[in-house]
């Protein structure tokens, strides 16, 4: 696992998430959340990508694992190597 996922993965609680730590699954956000990350990832975008995996393994819900955490966060998302940002495809965050 790489290092960012590890760093992710000590920061959400099992008791929000499935047992990797990870929330898996479409997220919810409270109404109040004005996340950029609630307002673009919809359901369709959210299946799409819950397939893939970066060269290194991430997976979408360790992308979006901050945002769903910190739902009153601004963006909510990391990538978990530069092939996130660059294979065309993956997740071009």
């Amino acid at each position: 696992m790489l290092p960012l996922a590890k760093l992710v993965d000590s920061f959400v609680t099992p008791a929000r998430h499935g047992k990797a730590g990870i929330h898996t699954g479409f997220p919810e956000f409270p109404g109040s959340s004005k996340s950029l990350l609630k307002k673009y990832l919809t359901k369709e975008v959210y299946n799409q990508l819950s397939k893939v995996k970066d060269a290194h393994g991430f997976t979408i819900d360790q992308l979006i694992a901050s945002g769903v955490a910190n739902p009153d966060s601004n963006v909510g998302v990391y990538a978990g190597s530069t092939d996130s940002y660059v294979n065309k495809n993956n997740f071009k965050c």
